[in-house]
C-alpha cells in the first residue's frame, strides 16, 4: 500500500512544475523536493525505494505535462535541442552551443 509514496510523488511533481518554470532555482526545487522525501524515511512511513519511486514518477509527470504543453505551444515551447523551456525565456540561437 506505501509503493510509491503519495508524498513523494505530490512533492515531485510540484517542484518538479516549478524547477520546469524557474530554470534558475532548479536545484532548489530539487533539494526541497527531495527533503520531503527523506522526512518520509525518517518519520518511518516509507521506504527509500517508495520515496524514490514517488519522486521518479512525480517529476516524470511533470515533463511529460512540460512536452505536452510545449507542443501546444502553452506556458512552454522547445529549445533548440527540443527540451520545453518557458515561454517568457530567452532562448539560445539553434547554433549556439
Amino acid at each position: 500500500e506505501s509503493f510509491p509514496s503519495g508524498h513523494s510523488t505530490a512533492a515531485g511533481a510540484f517542484f518538479g512544475v516549478f524547477a520546469m518554470l524557474m530554470p534558475r532555482f532548479r536545484w532548489v526545487f530539487l533539494l526541497l523536493a527531495l527533503v520531503i522525501g527523506v522526512s518520509r524515511v525518517i518519520v518511518g512511513a516509507h521506504y527509500p525505494s517508495d520515496v524514490a519511486a514517488g519522486l521518479l514518477l512525480g517529476m516524470w509527470t511533470a515533463m511529460a505535462f512540460a512536452f505536452i504543453f510545449a507542443r501546444s505551444e502553452m506556458l512552454f515551447r522547445f529549445d533548440a535541442h527540443g527540451w520545453p523551456r518557458p515561454k517568457n525565456a530567452t532562448l539560445p540561437a539553434a547554433d549556439s552551443r
